[in-house]
Protein backbone atom coordinates (compact mmCIF):
# COMPACT_ATOMS: atom_id res chain seq x y z
CA UNK A 1 0.00 0.00 0.00
CA UNK A 2 1.55 3.45 -0.15
CA UNK A 3 2.55 6.02 2.67
CA UNK A 4 0.36 8.16 3.91
CA UNK A 5 -0.28 11.39 1.69
CA UNK A 6 0.19 9.29 -1.33
CA UNK A 7 -2.52 9.62 -4.07
CA UNK A 8 -1.74 7.20 -6.12
CA UNK A 9 0.72 3.73 -6.43
CA UNK A 10 1.95 1.87 -9.54
CA UNK A 11 0.19 -1.74 -8.89
CA UNK A 12 3.52 -3.36 -10.95
CA UNK A 13 5.78 -1.45 -8.97
CA UNK A 14 4.07 -2.14 -5.56
CA UNK A 15 4.13 -5.58 -5.58
CA UNK A 16 7.71 -5.82 -6.69
CA UNK A 17 8.65 -3.85 -3.80
CA UNK A 18 6.33 -5.90 -1.38
CA UNK A 19 8.87 -9.06 -3.12
CA UNK A 20 12.19 -7.32 -2.38
CA UNK A 21 11.31 -6.05 0.92
CA UNK A 22 11.66 -2.37 -0.16
CA UNK A 23 8.47 0.10 -0.17
CA UNK A 24 6.38 0.71 -3.18
CA UNK A 25 7.24 3.22 -5.29
CA UNK A 26 4.42 6.05 -5.66
CA UNK A 27 3.83 8.42 -8.72
CA UNK A 28 1.85 10.84 -8.45
CA UNK A 29 2.28 12.40 -12.08
CA UNK A 30 -0.02 9.47 -12.77
CA UNK A 31 -3.20 10.90 -10.79
CA UNK A 32 -4.85 12.79 -13.91
CA UNK A 33 -4.33 9.26 -15.48
CA UNK A 34 -6.27 7.03 -13.72
CA UNK A 35 -8.94 9.68 -12.89
CA UNK A 36 -9.62 9.64 -16.50
CA UNK A 37 -9.22 5.53 -16.73
CA UNK A 38 -11.99 5.80 -13.73
CA UNK A 39 -15.13 7.80 -16.02
CA UNK A 40 -14.18 6.08 -18.82
CA UNK A 41 -14.99 2.73 -16.78
CA UNK A 42 -17.87 4.23 -15.27
CA UNK A 43 -19.44 5.05 -18.34
CA UNK A 44 -18.86 1.99 -19.71
CA UNK A 45 -21.02 0.04 -16.42
CA UNK A 46 -23.59 2.76 -17.45
CA UNK A 47 -24.18 2.06 -20.77
CA UNK A 48 -24.61 -1.80 -19.53
CA UNK A 49 -27.21 -1.23 -16.94
CA UNK A 50 -29.19 1.38 -19.15
CA UNK A 51 -31.20 -1.11 -20.69
CA UNK A 52 -32.61 -1.98 -17.42
CA UNK A 53 -33.66 1.89 -16.72
CA UNK A 54 -37.15 3.01 -16.88
CA UNK A 55 -38.93 5.88 -18.43
CA UNK A 56 -40.67 8.53 -15.90
CA UNK A 57 -43.91 7.05 -16.90
CA UNK A 58 -43.38 3.68 -17.02
CA UNK A 59 -41.90 4.71 -13.08
CA UNK A 60 -44.84 6.12 -12.31
CA UNK A 61 -47.06 3.10 -13.89
CA UNK A 62 -44.73 1.01 -11.62
CA UNK A 63 -45.42 2.91 -8.18
CA UNK A 64 -49.05 3.22 -8.89
CA UNK A 65 -49.28 -1.02 -9.49
CA UNK A 66 -46.65 -1.50 -6.27
CA UNK A 67 -49.10 0.87 -4.22
CA UNK A 68 -52.26 -1.34 -5.57
CA UNK A 69 -50.83 -4.15 -3.49
CA UNK A 70 -51.26 -2.69 -0.33
CA UNK A 71 -53.89 -4.10 2.20
CA UNK A 72 -56.11 -1.22 2.09
CA UNK A 73 -58.03 -3.12 5.34
CA UNK A 74 -56.87 -6.00 7.39
CA UNK A 75 -58.57 -9.17 6.13
CA UNK A 76 -61.71 -10.12 8.63
CA UNK A 77 -60.49 -14.30 9.22
CA UNK A 78 -62.36 -16.75 10.50
CA UNK A 79 -60.13 -19.68 11.07
CA UNK A 80 -56.40 -19.71 12.40
CA UNK A 81 -54.13 -22.46 11.18
CA UNK A 82 -50.65 -22.97 12.97
CA UNK A 83 -47.35 -24.33 11.44
CA UNK A 84 -44.13 -25.23 12.48
CA UNK A 85 -45.08 -26.46 16.40
CA UNK A 86 -46.50 -29.87 18.12
CA UNK A 87 -50.37 -30.17 18.61
CA UNK A 88 -50.06 -29.25 22.24
CA UNK A 89 -48.02 -25.85 21.88
CA UNK A 90 -50.28 -25.17 18.24
CA UNK A 91 -53.47 -25.75 20.60
CA UNK A 92 -51.82 -23.21 23.31
CA UNK A 93 -51.47 -20.58 20.53
CA UNK A 94 -54.94 -21.16 18.93
CA UNK A 95 -55.94 -20.76 22.48
CA UNK A 96 -54.33 -17.19 23.05
CA UNK A 97 -56.01 -16.02 19.87
CA UNK A 98 -60.24 -17.54 20.98
CA UNK A 99 -62.57 -17.69 18.48
CA UNK A 100 -62.62 -15.48 15.51
CA UNK A 101 -65.68 -13.91 14.43
CA UNK A 102 -65.44 -12.59 11.01
CA UNK A 103 -64.66 -9.01 11.82
CA UNK A 104 -61.52 -6.90 11.01
CA UNK A 105 -58.64 -7.87 13.26
CA UNK A 106 -57.18 -4.92 15.28
CA UNK A 107 -53.41 -4.94 14.87
CA UNK A 108 -52.52 -3.32 18.54
CA UNK A 109 -54.08 -6.50 19.47
CA UNK A 110 -52.94 -8.96 16.70
CA UNK A 111 -49.22 -7.46 18.36
CA UNK A 112 -50.08 -8.14 21.92
CA UNK A 113 -51.59 -11.95 21.23
CA UNK A 114 -48.00 -12.47 19.72
CA UNK A 115 -46.07 -10.62 22.62
CA UNK A 116 -48.23 -13.12 24.91
CA UNK A 117 -47.47 -16.28 23.11
CA UNK A 118 -43.75 -15.08 23.25
CA UNK A 119 -43.58 -14.52 27.02
CA UNK A 120 -44.75 -18.68 27.35
CA UNK A 121 -40.86 -18.79 26.46
CA UNK A 122 -40.98 -22.15 23.95
CA UNK A 123 -41.01 -20.45 20.80
CA UNK A 124 -37.44 -19.55 19.11
CA UNK A 125 -39.31 -17.42 16.46
CA UNK A 126 -43.31 -16.62 15.23
CA UNK A 127 -44.60 -15.16 12.34
CA UNK A 128 -48.11 -14.77 10.76
CA UNK A 129 -49.70 -14.47 7.06
CA UNK A 130 -53.12 -13.91 5.96
CA UNK A 131 -53.99 -16.96 4.32
CA UNK A 132 -57.40 -18.00 2.40
CA UNK A 133 -58.44 -21.52 2.15
CA UNK A 134 -62.21 -22.82 0.94
CA UNK A 135 -62.82 -19.45 0.41
CA UNK A 136 -62.52 -18.18 3.38
CA UNK A 137 -60.23 -15.74 4.83
CA UNK A 138 -57.71 -17.32 7.75
CA UNK A 139 -54.66 -16.17 9.39
CA UNK A 140 -51.68 -18.22 9.60
CA UNK A 141 -49.20 -18.78 12.36
CA UNK A 142 -45.68 -20.09 12.14
CA UNK A 143 -43.94 -21.23 14.77
CA UNK A 144 -40.60 -22.47 15.74
CA UNK A 145 -40.40 -24.01 18.81
CA UNK A 146 -37.21 -24.56 20.82
CA UNK A 147 -35.07 -27.62 20.24
CA UNK A 148 -33.85 -27.92 23.80
CA UNK A 149 -37.24 -28.39 25.84
CA UNK A 150 -39.82 -28.27 27.14
CA UNK A 151 -39.09 -28.80 29.96
CA UNK A 152 -36.57 -25.82 30.02
CA UNK A 153 -33.89 -25.37 32.95
CA UNK A 154 -33.12 -21.66 34.01
CA UNK A 155 -29.75 -21.65 36.61
CA UNK A 156 -28.53 -18.48 38.48
CA UNK A 157 -25.87 -17.36 40.77
CA UNK A 158 -26.40 -14.62 43.48
CA UNK A 159 -23.83 -13.03 45.45
CA UNK A 160 -24.59 -10.30 47.75
CA UNK A 161 -21.18 -9.05 50.21
CA UNK A 162 -21.52 -6.42 52.37
CA UNK A 163 -19.25 -7.39 55.17
CA UNK A 164 -17.40 -10.18 56.29
CA UNK A 165 -19.67 -12.07 58.47
CA UNK A 166 -23.14 -11.16 56.01
CA UNK A 167 -22.64 -12.53 52.49
CA UNK A 168 -24.95 -14.85 50.54
CA UNK A 169 -23.68 -16.89 48.09
CA UNK A 170 -26.67 -18.80 46.13
CA UNK A 171 -26.89 -21.08 43.25
CA UNK A 172 -30.67 -20.33 41.75
CA UNK A 173 -32.79 -22.88 39.36
CA UNK A 174 -36.02 -22.81 37.91
CA UNK A 175 -36.92 -26.02 36.07
CA UNK A 176 -40.77 -25.67 34.47
CA UNK A 177 -42.75 -27.95 32.36
CA UNK A 178 -45.36 -27.10 29.98
CA UNK A 179 -48.93 -28.47 28.94
CA UNK A 180 -48.72 -30.93 32.29
CA UNK A 181 -52.54 -32.13 32.70
CA UNK A 182 -53.84 -29.26 30.69
CA UNK A 183 -53.28 -27.03 27.26
CA UNK A 184 -51.42 -23.68 28.59
CA UNK A 185 -50.74 -24.78 32.05
CA UNK A 186 -46.98 -24.68 33.98
CA UNK A 187 -45.29 -26.61 36.59
CA UNK A 188 -42.54 -24.43 38.19
CA UNK A 189 -39.92 -25.85 40.29
CA UNK A 190 -37.47 -23.58 42.02
CA UNK A 191 -34.76 -23.93 44.14
CA UNK A 192 -31.88 -22.37 46.17
CA UNK A 193 -28.68 -23.79 47.08
CA UNK A 194 -26.04 -22.14 49.24
CA UNK A 195 -27.13 -19.02 52.28
CA UNK A 196 -30.27 -20.24 51.79
CA UNK A 197 -32.20 -23.07 51.21
CA UNK A 198 -35.38 -23.05 49.36
CA UNK A 199 -37.41 -25.99 47.51
CA UNK A 200 -40.72 -24.74 46.18
CA UNK A 201 -43.07 -25.90 43.37
CA UNK A 202 -46.17 -24.77 41.92
CA UNK A 203 -48.91 -25.72 39.63
CA UNK A 204 -50.59 -23.14 36.90
CA UNK A 205 -53.90 -24.21 35.51
CA UNK A 206 -55.99 -21.98 33.40
CA UNK A 207 -59.31 -22.16 34.40
CA UNK A 208 -61.69 -21.70 30.54
CA UNK A 209 -60.83 -18.77 28.43
CA UNK A 210 -61.36 -16.01 30.50
CA UNK A 211 -57.92 -15.88 32.52
CA UNK A 212 -59.18 -17.46 35.59
CA UNK A 213 -56.73 -19.64 36.88
CA UNK A 214 -55.88 -21.87 40.13
CA UNK A 215 -52.46 -22.75 41.46
CA UNK A 216 -51.47 -24.95 43.92
CA UNK A 217 -48.16 -24.53 45.67
CA UNK A 218 -45.76 -26.08 47.92
CA UNK A 219 -42.40 -24.88 49.33
CA UNK A 220 -39.70 -25.46 52.43
CA UNK A 221 -37.37 -22.12 53.05
CA UNK A 222 -34.84 -20.98 55.36
CA UNK A 223 -33.94 -17.93 55.74
CA UNK A 224 -31.03 -16.01 58.17
CA UNK A 225 -32.27 -12.97 60.05
CA UNK A 226 -30.35 -10.69 61.59
CA UNK A 227 -30.76 -8.70 64.98
CA UNK A 228 -29.08 -4.94 65.55
CA UNK A 229 -28.92 -3.10 68.91
CA UNK A 230 -27.06 0.01 68.49
CA UNK A 231 -26.09 -0.30 65.46
CA UNK A 232 -24.23 -3.68 66.29
CA UNK A 233 -25.25 -7.19 64.89
CA UNK A 234 -25.78 -8.95 68.36
CA UNK A 235 -28.06 -11.95 67.17
CA UNK A 236 -28.32 -13.99 64.08
CA UNK A 237 -31.69 -16.21 63.98
CA UNK A 238 -32.14 -19.23 61.12
CA UNK A 239 -36.15 -19.15 60.28
CA UNK A 240 -37.11 -22.47 58.74
CA UNK A 241 -40.65 -22.49 56.89
CA UNK A 242 -42.47 -25.50 54.92
CA UNK A 243 -45.89 -24.38 53.60
CA UNK A 244 -48.64 -25.90 51.28
CA UNK A 245 -51.48 -24.11 50.00
CA UNK A 246 -53.39 -22.85 47.01
CA UNK A 247 -54.33 -19.78 44.55
CA UNK A 248 -57.51 -18.64 42.92
CA UNK A 249 -56.73 -16.05 40.76
CA UNK A 250 -57.70 -14.28 37.35
CA UNK A 251 -54.90 -12.56 34.51
CA UNK A 252 -56.24 -8.85 34.12
CA UNK A 253 -54.00 -8.65 31.17
CA UNK A 254 -50.80 -9.90 29.68
CA UNK A 255 -48.67 -7.47 32.88
CA UNK A 256 -51.47 -7.85 35.61
CA UNK A 257 -53.32 -10.13 37.55
CA UNK A 258 -55.04 -10.66 40.81
CA UNK A 259 -55.12 -13.36 42.85
CA UNK A 260 -56.62 -15.09 46.20
CA UNK A 261 -54.73 -17.63 48.67
CA UNK A 262 -54.86 -19.47 51.63
CA UNK A 263 -51.38 -21.11 53.33
CA UNK A 264 -50.84 -22.89 56.03
CA UNK A 265 -47.61 -24.93 57.11
CA UNK A 266 -44.63 -24.74 60.07
CA UNK A 267 -42.21 -21.87 61.34
CA UNK A 268 -39.67 -22.41 63.21
CA UNK A 269 -37.16 -19.83 64.35
CA UNK A 270 -34.04 -20.60 66.38
CA UNK A 271 -30.89 -18.68 67.57
CA UNK A 272 -27.61 -19.33 66.15
CA UNK A 273 -25.90 -16.71 67.38
CA UNK A 274 -25.47 -14.08 69.62
CA UNK A 275 -27.65 -13.21 72.23
CA UNK A 276 -31.50 -14.52 72.84
CA UNK A 277 -33.15 -11.18 72.00
CA UNK A 278 -35.85 -12.89 70.99
CA UNK A 279 -37.35 -16.51 72.10
CA UNK A 280 -37.17 -19.25 69.92
CA UNK A 281 -40.48 -20.09 68.43
CA UNK A 282 -42.03 -22.98 66.57
CA UNK A 283 -45.76 -23.20 65.44
CA UNK A 284 -48.57 -23.32 62.86
CA UNK A 285 -48.20 -20.73 60.82
CA UNK A 286 -51.48 -20.06 58.35
CA UNK A 287 -52.29 -16.75 56.11
CA UNK A 288 -54.46 -16.00 53.73
CA UNK A 289 -53.54 -13.82 51.29
CA UNK A 290 -54.89 -11.25 48.33
CA UNK A 291 -52.10 -9.49 45.78
CA UNK A 292 -52.46 -7.53 42.80
CA UNK A 293 -49.18 -7.17 40.69
CA UNK A 294 -48.48 -5.42 37.48
CA UNK A 295 -45.35 -6.33 35.66
CA UNK A 296 -44.34 -3.22 33.28
CA UNK A 297 -40.74 -3.22 33.17
CA UNK A 298 -38.34 -4.20 30.28
CA UNK A 299 -35.94 -6.55 32.35
CA UNK A 300 -36.78 -8.66 35.43
CA UNK A 301 -33.20 -8.39 36.94
CA UNK A 302 -32.17 -5.11 35.56
CA UNK A 303 -35.38 -2.73 34.54
CA UNK A 304 -34.20 0.67 33.13
CA UNK A 305 -37.71 1.36 32.14
CA UNK A 306 -40.88 1.27 32.95
CA UNK A 307 -43.53 0.25 36.06
CA UNK A 308 -43.24 -2.47 38.36
CA UNK A 309 -46.35 -2.35 41.02
CA UNK A 310 -46.70 -4.94 43.80
CA UNK A 311 -49.21 -5.10 46.37
CA UNK A 312 -50.74 -7.78 48.88
CA UNK A 313 -53.47 -7.95 52.26
CA UNK A 314 -53.21 -10.58 54.25
CA UNK A 315 -54.55 -11.99 57.70
CA UNK A 316 -52.57 -14.29 60.17
CA UNK A 317 -54.91 -16.74 61.47
CA UNK A 318 -51.62 -17.96 63.15
CA UNK A 319 -48.18 -17.12 63.82
CA UNK A 320 -45.69 -18.49 66.05
CA UNK A 321 -44.72 -15.71 69.02
CA UNK A 322 -47.70 -13.14 68.15
CA UNK A 323 -50.37 -13.84 70.57
CA UNK A 324 -53.49 -13.21 68.13
CA UNK A 325 -54.09 -13.18 64.90
CA UNK A 326 -53.08 -9.81 62.66
CA UNK A 327 -53.73 -7.89 59.36
CA UNK A 328 -50.86 -7.05 57.55
CA UNK A 329 -50.98 -4.58 54.10
CA UNK A 330 -47.96 -3.78 51.70
CA UNK A 331 -47.44 -1.90 48.87
CA UNK A 332 -43.91 -1.47 46.47
CA UNK A 333 -43.33 0.09 43.34
CA UNK A 334 -40.34 0.76 40.90
CA UNK A 335 -40.09 2.85 38.11
CA UNK A 336 -37.77 3.28 35.85
CA UNK A 337 -37.30 6.34 32.53
CA UNK A 338 -35.11 7.37 30.47
CA UNK A 339 -34.50 11.57 30.47
CA UNK A 340 -32.09 10.80 27.02
CA UNK A 341 -31.18 7.87 25.49
CA UNK A 342 -28.07 7.49 28.06
CA UNK A 343 -29.11 9.10 31.14
CA UNK A 344 -32.41 6.96 33.00
CA UNK A 345 -34.20 8.12 36.59
CA UNK A 346 -35.73 5.74 38.56
CA UNK A 347 -38.11 6.35 41.88
CA UNK A 348 -38.45 3.48 44.17
CA UNK A 349 -40.84 3.54 47.20
CA UNK A 350 -42.96 1.77 49.42
CA UNK A 351 -44.98 1.07 52.57
CA UNK A 352 -46.51 -1.41 54.74
CA UNK A 353 -48.74 -1.54 58.09
CA UNK A 354 -49.80 -4.28 60.82
CA UNK A 355 -52.44 -1.46 61.46
CA UNK A 356 -52.32 -1.09 65.49
CA UNK A 357 -51.52 -4.93 65.86
CA UNK A 358 -48.45 -6.49 66.75
CA UNK A 359 -46.96 -8.99 64.46
CA UNK A 360 -45.61 -12.29 65.14
CA UNK A 361 -41.03 -11.51 65.66
CA UNK A 362 -40.41 -12.93 62.08
CA UNK A 363 -43.42 -11.14 59.99
CA UNK A 364 -42.32 -7.76 60.76
CA UNK A 365 -41.51 -5.46 58.18
CA UNK A 366 -37.52 -4.56 57.82
CA UNK A 367 -35.36 -2.05 56.49
CA UNK A 368 -31.57 -2.37 55.77
CA UNK A 369 -29.24 -3.66 52.88
CA UNK A 370 -28.51 -2.35 49.55
CA UNK A 371 -31.71 -0.34 48.06
CA UNK A 372 -32.90 -0.10 51.18
CA UNK A 373 -31.04 2.16 53.48
CA UNK A 374 -28.02 0.65 52.10
CA UNK A 375 -25.66 2.35 54.78
CA UNK A 376 -27.37 -0.03 57.11
CA UNK A 377 -26.87 -3.51 58.10
CA UNK A 378 -29.22 -5.81 56.08
CA UNK A 379 -32.05 -5.84 57.60
CA UNK A 380 -31.17 -4.08 61.10
CA UNK A 381 -34.55 -2.06 61.05
CA UNK A 382 -37.71 -4.23 61.97
CA UNK A 383 -41.05 -2.74 63.20
CA UNK A 384 -44.53 -3.11 62.63
CA UNK A 385 -45.08 -0.63 60.03
CA UNK A 386 -42.49 1.46 57.66
CA UNK A 387 -42.76 3.82 54.81
CA UNK A 388 -39.29 3.97 52.49
CA UNK A 389 -38.83 6.18 49.50
CA UNK A 390 -35.50 6.29 46.90
CA UNK A 391 -34.42 8.66 44.09
CA UNK A 392 -31.70 7.42 41.58
CA UNK A 393 -30.22 8.65 38.58
CA UNK A 394 -28.28 5.60 36.26
CA UNK A 395 -26.00 7.20 33.31
CA UNK A 396 -24.64 5.04 30.54
CA UNK A 397 -21.05 5.19 29.84
CA UNK A 398 -19.82 2.21 27.43
CA UNK A 399 -21.83 -0.87 26.31
CA UNK A 400 -20.19 -4.15 26.29
CA UNK A 401 -19.38 -6.27 23.04
CA UNK A 402 -22.50 -9.04 22.46
CA UNK A 403 -21.06 -11.58 23.48
CA UNK A 404 -19.63 -10.17 26.83
CA UNK A 405 -22.63 -8.63 27.65
CA UNK A 406 -25.26 -5.12 27.78
CA UNK A 407 -24.15 -1.73 29.12
CA UNK A 408 -22.14 0.06 32.04
CA UNK A 409 -23.83 2.51 34.33
CA UNK A 410 -22.82 4.94 36.06
CA UNK A 411 -25.51 5.63 39.31
CA UNK A 412 -26.03 7.07 42.28
CA UNK A 413 -29.02 6.98 44.57
CA UNK A 414 -30.44 8.55 47.95
CA UNK A 415 -32.77 6.26 50.26
CA UNK A 416 -35.10 7.67 53.31
CA UNK A 417 -36.95 5.54 55.24
CA UNK A 418 -38.03 4.34 59.08
CA UNK A 419 -39.90 0.92 60.14
CA UNK A 420 -41.66 2.17 63.46
CA UNK A 421 -44.49 0.74 66.02
CA UNK A 422 -46.45 4.05 65.76
CA UNK A 423 -46.67 6.87 63.31
CA UNK A 424 -45.92 9.70 65.73
CA UNK A 425 -42.70 7.20 67.15
CA UNK A 426 -41.05 7.17 63.43
CA UNK A 427 -37.54 8.45 62.87
CA UNK A 428 -36.57 8.70 59.54
CA UNK A 429 -32.89 7.61 58.70
CA UNK A 430 -31.21 8.79 55.30
CA UNK A 431 -28.47 7.06 53.42
CA UNK A 432 -26.52 7.56 50.21
CA UNK A 433 -25.00 5.10 47.47
CA UNK A 434 -23.46 4.87 44.19
CA UNK A 435 -21.00 2.52 41.85
CA UNK A 436 -20.60 0.82 39.05
CA UNK A 437 -23.48 -1.31 37.15
CA UNK A 438 -22.92 -4.18 34.22
CA UNK A 439 -25.24 -6.13 32.55
CA UNK A 440 -23.22 -9.40 31.85
CA UNK A 441 -24.09 -12.83 30.22
CA UNK A 442 -23.83 -14.34 33.80
CA UNK A 443 -26.48 -11.89 35.56
CA UNK A 444 -26.25 -7.98 36.31
CA UNK A 445 -23.34 -6.83 38.46
CA UNK A 446 -22.80 -4.15 40.92
CA UNK A 447 -19.71 -2.36 42.83
CA UNK A 448 -20.16 0.53 44.67
CA UNK A 449 -20.34 1.54 48.37
CA UNK A 450 -23.36 3.24 50.72
CA UNK A 451 -22.72 5.80 53.35
CA UNK A 452 -25.50 6.74 56.33
CA UNK A 453 -25.73 9.28 59.14
CA UNK A 454 -22.98 8.66 61.74
CA UNK A 455 -20.41 8.02 59.27
CA UNK A 456 -21.72 4.51 59.14
CA UNK A 457 -21.07 2.66 55.82
CA UNK A 458 -20.97 -0.69 53.30
CA UNK A 459 -19.15 -1.44 50.33
CA UNK A 460 -21.17 -3.69 47.94
CA UNK A 461 -20.31 -6.42 45.12
CA UNK A 462 -23.99 -7.94 44.11
CA UNK A 463 -24.22 -10.55 41.53
CA UNK A 464 -27.58 -11.52 40.48
CA UNK A 465 -30.82 -10.18 40.68
CA UNK A 466 -30.31 -5.86 41.89
CA UNK A 467 -33.26 -4.78 42.55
Amino acid sequence: MCPTGSWSCNATSSRRGELSGRPPRCDFKANAEITDLGYKGAEQQALLLQKYSLSEAEWQQYLALRRSRILKEVPAPTFIKVEGASPEAAQAITREFGKFDGKPIDPQALANNLINIWGMGRFESLDYDWIRENEKNGLLIRAQEKTYGPPFLDLGLLVNNSATDDTEVNLLGRLTFFDIGGVNSEWRNDFSLGSRILIGTEYFRPLGERGFFVSPNASYDTLQQNLFAGGEKIAVYKQKTAMIGADFGFILSPRSQVQLGYSIGHLKGERTIGDPILPNVSGTQSVVTFNWNYFGQNSAQFPTRGLLFQSSANWFFKSPGAPTGFPQAEAVAIYAHHLTERNILFLHGGGGTTFGREASPFEKFALGGLFHLGGYGRGEFRANNYLFGELGYLRQLYQLPLFLGGNIYAGGWYDGGSAFADFDQARYQNSGTGGILLETRVGPIFFGGSWAEGGRGKLYFVLGRIF
